[in-house]
């Protein structure tokens, strides 16, 4: 049987949904290895597709740069293997963008994205409810010890069947950006589009998660900017008037959403900031021992217990840094955090000025929409979280770049079409 692009790509877009979407699950299992694959079927792509335009977009070509930089720092790095191993994980995930996906890739890809977003968010709902569901009856879903879940749980903080809060959080941030993004379908609002914010939010409380409430905060601001609803926004206000309420009753019936709130009104002291500027701090020392190009990437854990000596629930810290700039700046120093930075801003500001382009079709804002929003969510919570060391979030963020490179791929199409018609009609 002869196997085409479009069985790759499709083959490609599940492989690569379940690891971004794994999460805490069992779906986190064998994890790496599935990554690798679509390396493979990247490289299918190389040679099966042969007019590939993926070099004609400036910002790939930095983080082709920063991947280099990642497999040659490997080698003098503290830890060869695990440097060495993070830069095939990313070039994996780049390879992927050589498939050249088009609209309907990315249609299927935001489908399964947000059911399973309404999935999670009714797991942790129906937690509330059923505090047990996940630590007695469906244990064998999630991969997290269900004693940590079971204190949590104690204090009112849920996770559902994502199996950990921070997994939790990051998805609904996933799902309200989403929500927001369809709005370029019709350029309107629907009920169900406020209805499914709301109960995002709702379960991002539920998690405790402070730092990802104000980031979906923001990203709900950064889409009202530049939306620009102007005539639409006095029903956006309606909405937001509404909402208040409900969200007193859901206080007084669900006093575990306050959870959230409480956190959010404690002061800056070391337990709030769970003891992380120990972290912060070895991150610059790390810096300012090898400023030019750091320690090696994905360091920080060996050279922290190798040093410090420093043990939580009785083993070695492994759990980073919490603050991803930071930690670049102490293992890849002043030329790695420079590169990765770059591409950072470089695709958000790219992504920004194509979504506002008066000739970007609605389906390709929707596209550019939700790519601009997982740009928004990784960036601001990299400062307190491990976004390029989870795996499924790191994966998120190329996600963001295939959304984007398949959206101005059919731009450009759009115009070359444009310009030959044109070009017809006055020959």
């Amino acid at each position: 049987m002869k196997v085409n692009i479009r069985t790759i790509r499709t083959l490609s877009i599940i492989i690569f949904l379940s690891i971004i979407l794994s999460g805490a699950s069992i779906f986190s299992y064998v994890r790496i290895p599935r990554i690798f694959l679509c390396g493979l079927l990247g490289i299918l792509g190389i040679y099966m597709i042969k007019n590939n335009k993926t070099f004609s977009l400036g910002v790939m070509k930095i983080w082709l740069l920063w991947i280099l930089y990642l497999f040659f720092t490997a080698f003098i790095s503290y830890d060869f293997n695990n440097t060495f191993i993070a830069a095939l994980i990313y070039f994996s995930f780049f390879l992927l963008i050589f498939l050249n996906f088009n609209e309907k890739d990315m249609k299927l890809l935001i489908t399964i994205i947000r059911v399973t977003c309404i999935i999670f968010s009714a797991s942790i709902l129906i937690s509330v409810i059923i505090p047990n569901l996940f630590t007695e009856y469906f244990h064998f879903l999630i991969t997290t010890d269900t004693g940590v879940i079971k204190t949590e749980i104690a204090e009112g903080i849920y996770s559902g069947m994502t199996g950990e809060k921070s997994n939790a959080a990051f998805y609904m941030n996933i799902g309200i950006a989403l929500e927001i993004a369809l709005y370029n379908k019709e350029e309107k609002f629907k009920n169900k589009n406020f209805v499914l914010i709301f109960i995002y939010l709702v379960s991002l409380m539920l998690t405790g998660k402070r730092t990802l409430l104000l980031v979906s905060l923001i990203v709900i601001a950064v889409g009202i900017k530049l939306l620009d609803i102007k005539g639409k926004a006095a029903k956006v206000f309606i909405y937001g008037l509404m909402i208040i309420p409900l969200i007193f009753i859901i206080f007084s019936f669900v006093p575990q959403v306050s959870v959230t709130i409480d956190r959010l009104l404690e002061s800056s002291n070391y337990d709030t900031l769970n003891g992380r500027t120990r972290f912060w701090d070895f991150c610059i020392e790390m810096y300012e021992d090898k400023p030019l190009i750091g320690y090696g990437y994905d360091t920080f854990n060996e050279v922290f217990a190798d040093k410090e000596h420093f043990i939580y629930n009785g083993k070695v810290w492994d759990m980073y840094a919490h603050n991803i700039y930071l930690e670049l700046f102490g293992e890849t120093g002043i030329v790695g955090f420079g590169i990765f930075c770059i591409a950072l801003m470089l695709l958000l500001i790219k992504s920004i000025i194509a979504f506002k382009k008066n000739n970007t079709t609605n389906s390709q804002k929707v596209l550019l929409f939700f790519s601009i929003g997982i740009q928004v969510i990784f960036i601001l919570y990299g400062f307190t979280g491990n976004v390029i060391y989870a795996h499924y979030e790191l994966g998120f963020y190329f996600a963001a770049i295939l959304i984007y490179k398949t959206a101005i791929l059919g731009f450009n199409n759009n115009e070359n079409r444009i310009l030959t018609l044109k070009e017809n009609k006055n020959g």
